[in-house]
């Protein structure tokens, strides 16, 4: 029996042409390895009937890119790892299975000066076509951009509502934007964005004009930040995106976007603010969100057997014992 442990990224997304579309693609390979945990090429065994276990170690190469997955309506993007047993049937089609698993590369948050900063945004807007009302004014402010899954991000928002312009409502978004790449080309490379929401929310009006809400955003299992500093073909970034809805017509509403990192290790004054004691707070592996409800590769055998669902699994911090 042999075994084969891969790693790899893969990007696809239909490009319109002056013919109708084209399909773009983008690959990487990180690692490909098979050998084998019993018998050999020239070796012939027999198994008897019952359960059998054979161990084996495999050491990864360092600097590799968190697991990513991604698929949306004629787009797909993933970086994914998978090992994958094979028996050797002599005169038979081969029985192979295979199980994906996740690698996360850590992002420190503390390394990052980004991470650090406080988020204080102001936008003002004013209505009219020959004259100017006085302004809608919404502040956006973050403590800072730099944050773990399992933690929550404290958006404070502040209205001064000045126009006479009706507020119906204010959505609120953490979205992620993937960027992605065509590969093997010895032409420029075509990119593609993407962006998909991870939570949304949307506050109802309010009556007074001027008005102030907090509102918890939690993040849940999702990739850090840093996949593009070790795959050349897929980046992603995160923003928090606040929208005021204007009541009037033929008048565009009020936005705001900032971006902000997500990362593995928590910052430290975030921690030393919410657990004086200095307690250790582990993390967890959390499933994404994300599910891939096929794993089908190209180059996969009819007889692969295994056709479960995956979603990658990231760390996860649970705060509430200190919030």
């Amino acid at each position: 029996m042999k075994v084969k442990i891969s790693g790899k990224a893969f990007t696809r997304w239909i490009q319109p042409s002056g013919n109708g579309s084209k399909q773009i693609r983008g690959h990487e390979t990180y690692f490909s390895s098979k050998f084998y945990v019993v018998g050999g090429q020239s070796d012939e065994m027999e198994l008897t009937e019952g359960e059998h276990i054979f161990l084996f170690e495999y050491v990864l190469p360092t600097n590799l890119p968190t697991s990513y997955e991604l698929k949306l309506v004629n787009n797909e993007a993933h970086v994914r790892y998978i090992v994958k047993a094979i028996i050797d049937r002599p005169w038979k089609f081969d029985n192979e299975t295979e199980a994906p698993f996740t690698v996360v590369t850590e992002y420190d948050l503390n390394t990052d000066p980004i991470a650090r900063g406080q988020v204080f945004i102001e936008e003002t807007k004013t209505f009219g076509i020959f004259s100017s009302s006085p302004p809608l004014i919404v502040t956006l402010s973050l403590p800072f951009r730099g944050y773990v899954p399992g933690q929550i991000i404290p958006i404070t928002v502040n209205v001064d509502n000045q126009s006479g312009v009706e507020v119906n409502h204010i959505k609120l978004k953490l979205e992620m934007y993937g960027t992605y790449l065509q590969s093997g080309s010895s032409s420029y490379p075509m990119k593609k964005k993407v962006n998909m929401s991870i939570i949304d929310t949307k506050k109802n009006k309010y009556e007074e004009d001027v008005f102030q809400f907090i509102h918890n955003f939690y993040i849940p299992p999702t990739p850090p930040s840093n996949i593009g500093m070790n795959c050349s073909i897929i980046s992603i970034e995160y923003a928090i995106e606040l929208e005021a809805e204007v009541d009037r017509m033929l008048s565009r509403n009020l936005k705001i976007s900032t971006p902000i990192v997500i990362g593995t290790v928590p910052l430290e004054n975030y921690l030393s603010s919410i657990n004086s004691s200095l307690m250790t707070i582990s993390p967890v592996y959390g499933k994404s969100m994300f599910v891939v409800e096929n794993l089908w590769e190209e180059n996969n055998s009819e007889y692969v057997m295994n056709k479960e669902k995956f979603a990658p699994k990231y760390l996860v911090y649970d705060f509430s014992t200190f919030q």
